[in-house]
């Protein structure tokens, strides 16, 4: 696409933020670096249930400054002099991290072989750490919560990150900062800086319907959440069939959401559970407590002896509690986990999917999901075991080059080659094959990848054909609902899936670029020129005549971006996705019923409709991005990965 700064910015992210600069005017990548990827819902989703103004205290940037070497760069003695100047070549690779003390030292070669090494000070982004082993950034968590199939964590920075299974927005955070989370089945609910609640996700069941006032603690259940006030008060919201969002009367110090019913810690140190008694889980054994959990279908509570003791059903041995001294306690659905005196976590009841089958390390806080467990180490590392099926054991961290927003799952591309996918997998579409990428697009229910050999791997349904692996050798690649397209390295362009609209029926012509929709496909020309084809109820393949540097495709409009900056839309306009602001871009990405334009400072500004809590950018400087349904994700320029806005599930 011939976007100096995408090139620009991909170098910097790759060299860890070394200065680096386009040489003369070579054009090195075709690639779509904004991985434009289509959605599917027409609808504007944007069914927000919290309507405050995102708050200034939301996700910002401090990054360390790196050592500047101007546009020209040569090393004298490990620092930056002279006029070599860095070619900046896509294929660049980090080859070599390893971290002295608080500087990294980096070996990059070129497609040419030229290596040379670079010495430079840096830090991670707020709310990552430096990982000693990989020189990598890790994610930094304060806290941990895990729900049904989906993890969220508070980070150092009390940002809220979150991944798995995501059909329901539960694991896309508003722009908050928090002291503490809790996930339910559907849906995820914080406590604020303020001591305010805000919850995400699913709101079936009232589950999202968050008390006023300031609350002390908060638990969430699988369609209810219970919090105690400051006076030991406890209210719930949600789901109220079995009486488990109906509190007892009582001065309480904690409470704990299960399936179907609630325990709490009173005052006089007893455990009361309200809700469903079907199994006797509500049926407290008498004792002095010190900490109470309740889980699917038993309840366990923590002695003030350091021991603990459970009641309900036991068809998985999930009431069978160790004898072990411990200080802290944690139920998932069929099983129980503790921390032992000594900081390591001993777990009892099912072990169908491994939840309890728990590192030998110390812990300072862990949280039992459904399937799944996970911990915070003493060092802020996060540590899940268990099931993976929605890619919630899978710990997000490393190094990211490119990101690629879908419909209800998205995927990146690390600095190593590998691909990490997270969100909805009903359709395998998260389980990317192992090999050395240096692309990613997703559609609906696949993912495509672009392989360095040129080649391109699928996964996920191919139901039309739209998941089936390509040879040959394509520099640059695009998905969209149910079709794929590619440009090879002569300039052809090759589609491939769903056809019922002739959005895979590529007209003649060089292309450098394409960029597949929903229904429809878009390709810039190698004279600067847009054509379009497919579906053109509203306009969306009769592009605007002019001279443009890049192409975006949509839901049902499409996005041009011209040499000077400006972006230039045609079709649906019903949310304003059409309606471009007057603001130079280096580059622009649709997604269903919104458009994102990435300017040269990194910043990013959105138009149309795009749903959920804090759907405004975060203040992160980006190296690219992607617009998906209601949601977008990007890379920021130290290789972590941003997305804001909500994924809604499909009715």
């Amino acid at each position: 696409m011939g976007n100096a700064f995408l090139r620009y910015a991909i170098c910097g992210l790759l060299l860890f933020a070394v200065a680096c600069h386009k040489s003369g005017s070579a054009e090195v990548d075709t690639a779509d670096t904004a991985s434009d990827s289509a959605t599917a819902s027409d609808t504007a989703g944007t069914d927000s249930h919290d309507s405050d103004p995102p708050p200034s205290d939301s996700d910002s940037m401090d990054t360390a400054s790196s050592t500047d070497c101007g546009p020209d760069m040569d090393l004298v003695d490990g620092s930056c002099t002279g006029a070599r100047q860095v070619p900046c070549l896509a294929d660049f690779y980090v080859a070599h991290a390893v971290p002295v003390e608080e500087d990294v030292t980096i070996t990059y070669t070129d497609a040419s072989g030229w290596t040379e090494p670079a010495s430079c000070d840096w830090t991670c982004d707020s709310g990552w750490r430096l990982d000693s082993d990989s020189g990598e950034c890790r994610l930094s968590a304060l806290q941990v919560a895990a729900g049904a199939r989906h993890t969220c964590i508070v980070r150092t920075d009390a940002v809220v990150e979150c991944w798995g299974d995501n059909a329901s927005g539960k694991a896309t955070p508003p722009a908050y900062s928090f002291v503490e989370l809790s996930a339910g089945d559907e849906h995820t609910c914080g406590r604020r800086l303020d001591n305010t609640i805000r919850c995400f996700g699913s709101n079936d069941a009232g589950q999202l319907d968050w008390p006023s006032g300031e609350w002390a603690q908060l638990s969430a259940g699988a369609f209810h959440t219970c919090a105690v006030s400051g006076e030991g008060e406890v209210a719930c919201f949600g789901d109220d069939t079995f009486g488990q969002s109906t509190p007892d009367a009582a001065v309480f110090t904690g409470v704990s959401a299960g399936r179907r019913h609630t325990c709490a810690l009173t005052s006089e140190k007893a455990i009361v559970c309200w809700g469903d008694d079907a199994q006797g889980q509500s049926t407290a054994i008498p004792g002095s407590y010190q900490e109470v959990a309740a889980g699917g279908l038993h309840s366990c509570g923590l002695l003030t002896s350091d021991t603990a003791v459970c009641w309900g059903s036991n068809l998985y041995g999930q009431l069978d509690a160790p004898t072990d001294l411990l200080t802290h306690i944690t139920a998932g659905d069929y099983h129980t986990c503790g921390l032992r005196d000594d900081s390591t976590p001993v777990c009892w009841g099912s072990n169908a999917f491994g939840q309890l089958d728990a590192p030998d390390r110390a812990f300072m806080q862990i949280s039992a999901g459904d399937l799944h467990t996970c911990g915070v180490t003493p060092v802020h590392e996060v540590v899940c075991w268990g099931s993976d099926a929605s890619g919630q054991s899978l710990v997000p961290g490393g190094t990211f080059l490119r990101v690629a927003a879908g419909e209800q799952h998205t995927c990146a591309v690390r600095a190593d080659g590998s691909i990490f996918c997270f969100g909805d997998d009903a359709y395998g579409q998260l389980q990317a094959p192992e090999g050395d990428f240096v692309d990613v697009a997703v559609g609906v229910a696949h993912s495509c990848g672009r392989l360095k050999t040129g080649a391109i791997a699928c996964w996920g349904i191919n139901a039309d054909g739209q998941a089936a692996d390509q040879d040959g050798t394509f520099v640059q690649l695009a998905a969209g609902d149910y079709h794929t397209c590619a440009v090879d390295g002569e300039g052809g362009v090759l589609c491939f899936g769903r056809n019922t609209d002739g959005q895979t029926t590529v007209p003649p012509g060089l292309f450098t670029q394409v960029s597949a929709g929903n229904y429809h496909s878009c390709g810039l020309h190698d004279d600067g020129t847009i054509e379009c084809w497919g579906f053109n109820l509203d306009g969306q393949s009769s592009a605007i005549e002019g001279v443009y540097i890049q192409v975006s495709a949509g839901g049902i409009h499409s996005c041009g971006l011209t040499a000077d900056g400006a972006a230039v839309c045609w079709g649906s306009n019903l949310w304003g996705q059409s309606d471009p602001p007057p603001l130079v871009f280096a580059a622009i990405s649709a997604g269903d019923s919104h458009t994102c334009g990435l300017a040269a400072d990194g910043s990013v500004t959105c138009w149309g409709a795009m749903g959920g809590d804090g759907a405004e950018p975060p203040a992160d400087a980006f190296a690219s991005i992607s617009a998906g349904d209601n949601y977008t994700c990007g890379v920021n320029v130290v290789g972590a990965i941003r997305c804001f806005g909500k994924i809604t599930q499909k009715k």
